[in-house]
């Protein structure tokens, strides 16, 4: 690229000159460019080490000076060129006319001035040099490792790379999908690439020479990175990316990079890439939306230091303020920290800490506040109930207003088009947030109420219980306030502890838990949910309706039919609204709880917030967010119970126990009344509060743990221990004071929880939880593959290591077009269907079934591989939906590698029969790809006409084509092992597929003859597809005459001869399909031969036309009819050769047109210049000169005297005129009546051993898997140590 003329003081040092004229010089860069010599080795691996990779530059010099200016920098060699070229062009002859030169010198700096503005990609003027080196370093990245466009750098570090005891000083790329490792050292390049998806674990370590490093554990080694710059900076966010992509194997869903990002309140110091900027946002916002309690969309937008003023004691209270987009909140700190993550942490640690939110739905006025002795730069806010809000101490109160003002002004407008679309079709009114939902909906049923009311049977002294603590929360009320905006301090959080009345429990739930936000910004969406699931039945909903009375059998309320109806809907509206969940077991029983203490419609938020926000992936399919804990919470007894946690461990007790208490949050092991307590503490402090009450029940128990046996001792110890917790308000004085067994109190309980293990927090959790979802994520892949290895072991022909290779590079494959967004996921309905096979989970479509098949399959290369491989891949596709599964792929490649020769060449013949739609019509495109260009994602050529292939799909007016469907039902018999294994060798089974016309056969040999492309043997591999194609050509022309005669005295009327019975029935004449999408062209045998009826079997359509009776003679006369037939022909070609035996001496002849490497090679191939074998070199030359040319399934003839001589004069073949006036009339149609068989397909290749030892020999498949799985370290030219 051009860049601004700069002075360089020593122009040859480390340079070497390739081009020189008067005024301008072309270096490379030693140790670059074809590196030899030690100086060259040091300068290219210091270039390395030091982040020099500009490989090519252009100096300017006039002769007379010694100053030297660098015009153009670069590291392609093309593009040096192309800017040399343009210098020699446009400037020397210009700089020829100026007498000094100085003045070429001021002109040279003016015109690359103008060329780096008016070039394609200019460079602005205010990018510093971080965006400059990030720019360069994407673009090495993408060139050391193959990568597409689609994949993103988020950043590089240097850093030394551990091979063994030495260390490797290089650099390290964090990608989206990958984390990459290049060094270049004396010559030698070491590359490592691996995926995110990869990775078991991911820890710091310190290694013995070096200082702290980080260590990645994937499932083929251990790779270890040191000597950092910000070693925790780097493997944070290598946690984040891991993450990232443990996420996207379960909802596999792409990652989409905001390209929206808010403004920051502050601006960064440090400039860094979008990406990471994104990522770091990301990551606040996650913190943010935890701490309090916000949707899942909410991202941060900025914070800002100030006060707040606290009415409750009269004090202004230090912390930040955050802003969202449709949130105010404030957390207080200690002044004068940085602002860390670590600030938004429990706020029972602090008993002075209080936050605060405010939604900017209920904001009325924002406006400055005077300054005075107490207050400066300080804002009111006031909302819709007419609280008012004090923030002082802003640094820039008027960004902060204007900030405010610019949310309020897109929130209302995004409210407005909200509520004008949520319309009440009945009486066609707007719901609003302010306007309450009527509690009847349009289908008839009631918005059920908390049933605690209807089914409440409290003693007296339980309520009066139950009064003083509806009393202190009134009282807390007026100091604090009530709703989503209150002051959140430790005195609630006090009240929380002692239990929260019946009568306030829903409500402040759906304070403390964030449902009301969501609820509240969703008017009428539970409803709508509630009619479109009404009367739909699934999967989910079948589960639901097993689980309905098993909700907490013993409670009234769901003994009845409110209850149980409540209970439904809200379960079935869930299911809708969230397939990928839909309905786990637990879910009943939480939900049961929910509906006792709050209305149908929060209830269903309410479990939203627990499923979504609050135990994240706990109740999907796999259950992977409570198996996640389930290795946080081990980690947690090793760190404050060690003494048990060996023991614990050995029995597998934690594993036995934790999945029972999180997933029901102890509802199912603690009595109902002590266990809502529990859940008391759970919607206001989150996840933590699960993990202290476990803590303490192990704690509390361990002297007795420590003592048992086995794991059935454990288990009584605990469940007696659990059977304790009561809740003492509900309890009279007898029950209190049992002799036998004394009852635990809940209260004292959970505060004994909060003194022993309160320091636990959301961030510590978080972290732990990174680390083992990386160990289970990849635990219940392996299961899964496992799971689907097992699946087909029996449907195909390859080993089970084989099998596991390619379902590596399978789900390779698959997962990285999730993550390039290049695919949408299936309905998880459809995919996670239990019914279903395992190896239906799955499912690629063509783009990617092309890149896989040209990689692993030994077929794969030539320029007709996209007809090759759209052929496969509609043969697979039966369905026509696009799609096919691993079975599909595994039982192709298994054919190509395991199967018999007469397997292979029934797949290779049968695949052929199979037509493609014309190029015009709209499809799916993919360019060919040869053996080499195969393994390059980024840069793919197009070597041959694009194949199309028509998408369509089950449910299309236009089904399938049954020929299609019963040549794909041939095929698929051969595949499977089990009909392999016990089929008997018989001639039938050459008889399975129907005849082949001779316009199909054309393009098998063209698909034949380039698939032999770099093989050691091409040479012979071309002479034998060149005879055994002759000799398949002598016989269809055979065929053609035996079966098809002309009568001489009518030649218009033609009959069909009766094959013999080990013969397969030879249809005469193919019917020309008018339907775009039909796959394989019925054939009929005479002319006058009708439509075939709709319920004639695909094998009876294919039959002959019998010979009408007058014409028809007794089955004993058949071989005399025979002979007497082959006596015509032969009568009939002496008279037709008689005329041509001149040109056929002629013909043996050399032409003068031929190449002259044929002339050359004319007594070694006498036999094919006198016209014995077709010459298919021939025939696929681009050149002019060539004899025959194949052009869309046709022949073309340059002149007569190139006929070929086994063609008889009635052959279709016919003879061009090089005087016919339009280039249609110059093309031959191939022979309609021309035909050959399986059989005789299979005789011909028997003849030639180098082409069968071709099909027989296809070489290792796991070998081209690895090289397929590795495409992108592989880099030619340098000595590699790759990984």
């Amino acid at each position: 690229m051009w860049i601004r003329p700069e002075e360089v003081l020593v122009a040859h040092a480390l340079w070497s000159t390739e081009r020189a004229n008067p005024y301008f010089i072309l270096q490379s860069r030693k140790g670059h460019v074809g590196a030899s010599g030690l100086a060259s080795l040091i300068v290219g691996t210091l270039d390395s080490i030091l982040e020099k990779a500009q490989s090519y530059r252009i100096l300017h010099q006039t002769p007379r000076s010694e100053v030297y200016y660098a015009v153009a920098l670069t590291d392609s060699k093309k593009d040096i060129q192309q800017h040399w070229e343009w210098i020699e062009q446009n400037l020397l002859q210009t700089l020829d006319n100026f007498d000094s030169e100085d003045d070429v010198t001021e002109f040279v700096k003016c015109k690359i001035e103008s060329l780096r503005f008016t070039s394609e990609d200019p460079v602005a003027e205010d990018d510093d040099d971080d965006t400059k080196r990030f720019k360069s370093a994407s673009h090495r990245f993408h060139k050391l490792f193959n990568m597409p466009k689609e994949e993103k750098l988020v950043n590089y570090y240097s850093c030394s790379f551990w091979k063994g005891r030495v260390p490797r000083q290089g650099w390290l790329y964090l990608s989206i999908n990958h984390c990459c490792f290049y060094s270049f050292f004396l010559g030698k390049e070491a590359k490592l690439i691996i995926r995110w998806t990869d990775i078991t674990k991911l820890e710091k370590s310190n290694t013995i020479l070096g200082p702290e490093g980080i260590k990645v554990v994937t499932k083929e080694g251990k790779h270890y990175f040191s000597m950092f710059m910000r070693s925790d900076d780097t493997f944070r966010l290598m946690q984040q990316l891991a993450n990232i992509a443990m996420k996207q194997l379960l909802s596999e869903e792409a990652f989409e990079q905001d390209h929206d990002l808010p403004s920051r309140v502050k601006k960064k110091t440090r400039k860094v890439s979008t990406l990471k900027r994104d990522l770091d946002a990301r990551a606040r916002s996650e913190t943010y939306r935890i701490k309090f309690r916000l949707p899942a969309l909410e991202k941060l937008d900025g914070d800002v230091e100030c006060q707040l003023w606290t009415p409750y004691n009269k004090h202004f209270v230090w912390g930040m303020m955050f802003l969202s987009r449709n949130y105010i909140c404030f957390g207080s700190r200690v002044r004068g920290r940085p602002v860390l993550e670590e600030d938004l942490r429990n706020l029972t640690q602090v008993p002075d800490l209080v936050y605060l939110i405010i939604p900017m739905r209920d904001v009325c006025v924002v406006e400055k506040c005077k300054n005075d002795l107490r207050t400066h730069d300080a804002i009111l806010i006031t909302t819709k109930r007419k609280e008012n809000f004090l923030f002082a101490e802003l640094q820039d109160r008027q960004f902060i207003i204007e900030k405010i003002s610019e949310m309020l002004s897109k929130f209302m407008v995004n409210r407005y088009s909200m509520c004008k679309a949520i319309l009440d079709s009945s009486r066609m009114r707007l719901i609003t947030t302010n306007e309450p939902v009527a509690p009847e909906a349009e289908d008839g049923f009631k918005l059920q109420q908390a049933l605690i009311r209807d089914f409440n049977q409290r003693s007296d002294s339980t309520m009066r219980n139950e009064h003083i603590k509806v009393e202190a929360w009134w009282r807390h009320f007026n100091d604090f306030g009530r709703g989503i905006s209150s002051y959140r301090t430790a005195d609630a959080y006090e009240l929380i502890l002692k239990g929260i009345p019946e009568a306030l429990r829903g409500e402040l739930w759906m304070v403390y838990s964030g449902a009301l936000n969501e609820m509240q910004t969703h008017p009428g969406y539970y409803q709508e949910l509630v009619k479109q699931s009404t009367g739909k039945m699934n999967l989910a909903v079948e589960e639901i309706e097993r689980d309905l009375h098993r909700s907490l059998p013993e409670h009234k309320a769901f003994q009845s039919d409110e209850g149980i109806a409540a209970l439904r809907r809200v379960l079935t509206a869930y299911a809708f609204r969230n397939p990928t969940i839909g309905y786990c077991q637990a879910m009943n029983i939480v939900t049961a709880v929910l509906l006792l203490y709050s209305n149908e419609e929060e209830a269903f938020w309410l479990l939203t917030a627990v499923c979504e926000r609050l135990l994240p992936d706990y109740y999907n399919t796999k259950v992977v967010g409570a198996l996640v804990d389930q290795g946080v919470f081990e980690d947690l007894v090793k760190q404050h119970i060690p003494n048990i946690a060996k023991k614990l461990e050995s029995m597998g007790m934690i594993n036995m126990v934790s999945l029972s208490w999180f997933l029901t949050i102890f509802l199912s092991v603690i009595s109902f009344d002590a266990a809502v307590n529990i859940l008391d503490c759970f919607f206001y402090d989150g996840a933590k509060m699960i993990f202290r009450i476990a803590l303490n029940i192990m704690d509390v128990n361990q002297a007795q743990l420590a003592e048992m046996k086995d794991d059935g001792d454990g288990m009584e110890v605990l469940t007696k221990y659990l059977e304790r917790i009561q809740n003492y308000d509900y309890l009279n004085e007898q029950q209190k004071h049992k002799k036998d067994v004394e009852p635990i109190n809940i209260r004292e309980f959970i505060r004994e929880s909060y003194m022993k293990f309160g320091l636990i927090s959301d961030m510590d959790i978080n972290l732990k939880r990174l680390e083992h979802r990386l160990k289970v994520v990849q635990s219940l892949e392996e299961v899964t593959k496992k799971n689907v290895v097992r699946s087909i072991m029996d449907a195909c022909l390859l080993t089970k290591d084989e099998i596991n290779d390619l379902y590596e590079a399978f789900k390779e494959e698959y997962n990285t077009s999730f993550s390039w967004g290049k695919y949408q996921p299936q309905d998880p309905s459809e995919k996670y269907d239990p019914n279903k096979p395992y190896y239906q989970l799955f499912k690629i479509d063509f783009d990617q079934f092309t890149m896989l098949f040209n990689g692993t399959a030994p077929w794969g290369c030539g320029i007709e591989t996209d007809q090759l491989v759209a052929r496969v891949f509609k043969s697979l596709d039966v369905n026509q939906t696009g799609m096919i599964n691993f079975k599909d792929l595994s039982q192709c490649i298994g054919i190509m590698y395991r199967g018999e020769l007469t397997e292979k060449l029934k797949f290779f013949f049968g695949i052929h029969l199979i037509d493609l739609p014309p190029p015009s019509e709209p499809a799916m495109k993919r360019p060919s790809m040869s053996a080499s260009s195969s393994f390059d994602d980024s840069e793919q050529k197009s070597l041959s006409p694009r194949v199309s292939i028509s998408e369509g799909g089950a449910d299309d007016e236009n089904p399938p084509d049954s020929s299609l469907r019963q040549i794909a039902a041939i095929l698929n018999r051969e595949w499977n092992r089990p009909n392999i294994l016990q089929r008997e060798n018989s001639r039938a089974d050459l008889k399975s597929l129907p005849k082949m016309n001779q316009a199909r056969f054309i393009q098998m040999w063209k698909t034949l003859y380039n698939m032999f492309a770099d093989h050691v043997n091409e040479q012979k591999l071309y002479h034998a597809v060149a005879v055994v194609g002759t000799l398949l050509l002598e016989i269809g022309e055979v065929g053609k005459k035996f079966y098809h005669p002309v009568n001489e005295k009518n030649p218009d009327k033609g009959k069909s001869v009766v094959a013999e019975p080990d013969e397969d029935p030879s249809p005469s004449e193919p019917v020309h399909e008018t339907d775009e999408t039909a796959a394989i062209p019925q054939t009929v045998s005479g002319p006058t031969q009708q439509a075939p009826e709709s319920g004639m079997t695909f094998y009876e359509q294919n039959q002959p036309i019998e010979v009408p009776e007058e014409d028809a003679k007794p089955d004993g006369d058949l071989e005399q009819d025979k002979d007497q037939f082959q006596a015509q022909l032969q009568d009939q070609e002496q008279d037709q050769d008689q005329p041509q035996a001149q040109a056929q001496l002629q013909d043996q002849e050399p032409d003068q047109h031929q190449p002259q490497e044929q002339l050359q090679d004319q007594d070694l191939e006498q036999d094919q210049l006198q016209g014995q074998y077709l010459d298919l070199d021939q025939l696929q030359d681009q050149d002019q000169d060539q004899d025959f040319q194949i052009v869309d399934n046709y022949f073309t003839a340059d002149s007569p005297e190139h006929k070929p001589q086994h063609m008889s004069s009635d052959s279709s073949w016919s003879v061009i005129d090089d005087d016919q006036e339009s280039f249609p009339s110059r093309m031959a149609k191939p022979d309609e009546l021309w035909s050959i068989t399986f059989e005789q397909f299979v005789a011909s290749f028997l003849t030639e051993p180098d082409i069968v030892e071709f099909f027989e020999k296809p070489g290792s498949l796991q070998e081209r898997i690895k090289k397929f799985r590795n495409r992108r370290i592989l880099s030619p030219g340098l000595s590699q140590d790759s990984d």
